[in-house]
């Protein structure tokens, strides 16, 4: 019985972390797009964000891969060398705090 039991519990606390989780990244998943400030001349950058988790930072070329979640109303992207870039939603954009510039905001351009 008590073995069940804790089955039980187990099955429950993995069910509703699932939904938590799904809950927080829903209508996130897309493409956006921004002007980053400073540069000159300007120079476009995109973000794409997947349902898995994944994302794709692209400017002048580059193609910088990361992982993406969601923790209460801030949003994260963890680099491939440990690096981690914080923001937040607000609607249809995403506003970012990128290392040596100003706040970024990124307005989504596709699903």
């Amino acid at each position: 019985m008590k073995k069940s039991a804790g089955f039980l519990i187990m099955v429950w606390i993995l069910v509703l972390g699932g939904m938590w989780r799904c809950a927080g990244n829903e209508g996130l998943p897309g493409r956006y797009g921004a002007e980053l400030p400073g540069a000159d001349p300007p120079r476009a950058a995109t973000l794409e964000l997947h349902e898995n988790g994944q994302g794709t930072w692209k400017i002048s070329g580059d193609q910088v891969p990361f992982k993406w979640e969601v923790r209460g109303r801030e949003i994260r992207l963890h680099t491939r060398e440990g690096g981690v870039v914080t923001g937040s939603r607000e609607g249809f954009a995403i506003h970012l705090r990128l290392p040596g510039l100003p706040p970024t905001t990124f307005q989504r351009l596709s699903r």
